[in-house]
C-alpha cells in the first residue's frame, strides 16, 4: 500500500465517523517532523 492509499483510507474512515478535516500542517510542524524522521533514520543506519 502506498502512502497516498493509506492517507485516503484514513480520510475515508474519518469521514465515515463524522470527524472534521484536519487543519493544514504549519511550516514549523513540518520542519519538526522532518527532523524527527532524520533522527530516526540516522539511528537505524
Amino acid at each position: 500500500m502506498t502512502v497516498w492509499e493509506f492517507a485516503s483510507c484514513v480520510e475515508g474512515y474519518n469521514r465515515s465517523q463524522g470527524k472534521k478535516d484536519t487543519p493544514e500542517m504549519s511550516d514549523t510542524d513540518y520542519e519538526a517532523l522532518c527532523e524527527l524522521g532524520d533522527m530516526w533514520s540516522s539511528e537505524n543506519a
